[in-house]
């Protein structure tokens, strides 16, 4: 659905050009893929593109309007990789409890977007100062911190894996890290790479893509994530590729919907950790393989080791490119990229063995 925006051709296009040999789709598409009968068609969808491989995730909750759980095991069984509650926390704290049970059975994580919905009311960027003079109203950090540390506790009740993200605050970094100590469940935890390069200070031009979802935060929720990230606590990165059109984002930033794409600039993007910040370049690498593989549960992905699958891509970091009308793979063009000048580029992306990108 919403063919307009993005297809399962077109957002492959983009992911091969940006280095990805795997998507993990979210599930809030129209229809919503809840049920076996959609995982298996995305499963085709992806296999006739053939360009890397589509790990479905499936909807923790039927049409995820999180009234009912929907057919986690069946689901399972037709293909999908995790759950995830899309764009929203589950409000119902029972329902909440009940899914993350019924998934433990199933051995699948469930991936929590952790926003309190009452908080963040009417909200359209990060509460503060710059909200306050900017005439916007804001969403407060709390309004993630909270419905983390509730999802936290049921989970630990239950004995269920879970994965946050993209989280964007620091409130909610230090609950994860200590139920990481607890060691109760599983906890895991990734943020977006808008989230590591940006603050809210880029709001001030008040350009409808700069509309984010979680928004862009304080400069020092940017460097916990940071912190966090170098040292492993943070354990992946995402691109929360999320596509709008004209009809979506040519409005005032207050109207405009949030999101914007990045599966072709995600990782050109985090190569100024390395270079300007001086990341280990191995840790930054493990952030966008690895990581994401370990989370959902795939760890025959995500590694160069002998006999592994041959997914990988050639980078180079030094290389200058533009983001613009003539090598854009996706349908959308939102994002404040456009026309800008970025260093680092995929040279070369091989699936299964095959090369399937090449400039």
């Amino acid at each position: 659905g919403l063919e307009y925006l993005e297809t399962i051709d077109t957002a492959t296009r983009a992911a091969i050009a940006g280095g990805f040999t795997a998507l993990a789709p979210a599930p809030q598409t129209s229809p919503v893929i809840d049920c076996a009968e959609l995982v298996r068609q995305l499963l085709t969808l992806g296999a006739t593109a053939d360009r890397c491989s589509i790990l479905p995730l499936g909807a923790f909750s039927v049409g995820l309007k999180h009234d009912s759980l929907a057919e986690m095991a069946t689901m399972k069984r037709a293909g999908a990789v995790a759950l995830s509650t899309g764009r929203r926390s589950v409000p119902d704290s029972r329902l909440m409890v009940n899914g993350l049970e019924y998934a433990a059975q199933f051995g699948l994580t469930t991936l929590i977007r952790p926003v309190d919905a009452t908080l963040a009311r009417d909200g359209v960027m990060h509460e503060g100062a710059l909200a306050t003079r900017l005439g916007l109203n804001g969403i407060p950090a709390a309004a993630e911190s909270t419905a983390v540390a509730r999802d936290i506790r049921l989970a630990e009740h239950v004995g269920a894996h879970i994965a946050f993200g993209p989280i964007s605050s620091a409130d909610s970094l230090d609950d994860i890290l200590r139920a990481k100590s607890r060691g109760r469940t599983s906890v895991s935890a990734f943020a977006s790479i808008d989230h590591l390069i940006e603050t809210e200070e880029s709001v001030s031009n008040s350009s409808p893509n700069a509309r984010l979802d979680p928004p862009l935060r304080a400069d020092s929720d940017r460097e916990a994530l940071r912190d966090a990230a170098v040292k492993g606590s943070l354990d992946a990165l995402c691109s929360d590729h999320w596509p709008q059109g004209p009809l979506e984002k040519d409005n005032p930033f207050s109207e405009a919907r949030p999101g914007r794409i990045g599966l072709q600039t995600s990782f050109a993007r985090s190569v100024e950790l390395w270079l300007r910040e001086g990341w280990p370049i191995s840790r930054l690498v493990a952030l966008w393989t690895s990581g994401p593989a370990g989370i959902l549960g795939r760890k025959d992905l995500g590694t160069l080791a002998v006999g592994s699958r041959a997914n990988l891509a050639v980078f180079q970091p030094f290389a200058k490119w533009t983001l613009g009308e003539k090598n854009n793979r996706s349908r959308s063009q939102n994002t404040d990229l456009w026309n800008t000048e970025l260093q680092g580029q995929t040279k070369l992306t091989m699936h299964d063995g095959r090369i399937v990108f090449e400039v």
